[in-house]
């Protein structure tokens, strides 16, 4: 199962949850982690990738300091499934946001339909990586 926030969840999330009571993006993507991880067991593989940027450069700090707290989330989330269980948390990040920052901005953009979308090229590089990460953990 792969997961992860939206470029808009993170960097306009006062339009992306209106009747919410919690804007504020890094409390958020502690549920959003949390909520995803539940559903990770023995038999399924969670993957969370990370989020991109927006064309113009706007939150793109925020969007690093989230991108680094889903790494914090994910090793604390796997320490404490090892102390309640015996089934280890079966989950990985995908770092997607490293890999696409150098095409992320004015003309090196890989350019969507709108500003916060990538391009073709881009969604392949996520799938690519995605793959990658499935076969790593896949047993031979």
């Amino acid at each position: 199962v792969v997961f992860g926030l939206g470029l808009w969840d993170a960097v306009k999330p006062y339009d992306c949850r209106k009747s919410a009571n919690d804007n504020n993006p890094t409390s958020r993507l502690r549920q959003a982690f949390e909520w995803a991880t539940s559903f990770a067991g023995p038999d399924s593989t969670m993957l969370w990738r990370t989020i991109g940027y927006q064309k113009d450069g706007i939150g793109t700090e925020l969007i690093q300091h989230l991108n680094g707290q889903t790494m914090e989330v994910l090793k604390g989330s796997q320490m404490r499934r090892a102390r309640r269980s015996a089934v280890p948390l079966n989950a990985s990040i995908v770092d997607w946001a490293t890999a696409i920052y150098p095409r992320s901005f004015g003309d090196q953009r890989i350019d969507g339909d709108i500003h916060a979308h990538y391009g073709l090229e881009a969604r392949l590089l996520l799938i690519q990586m995605l793959v990658h990460e499935i076969k790593q953990r896949t047993p031979s």
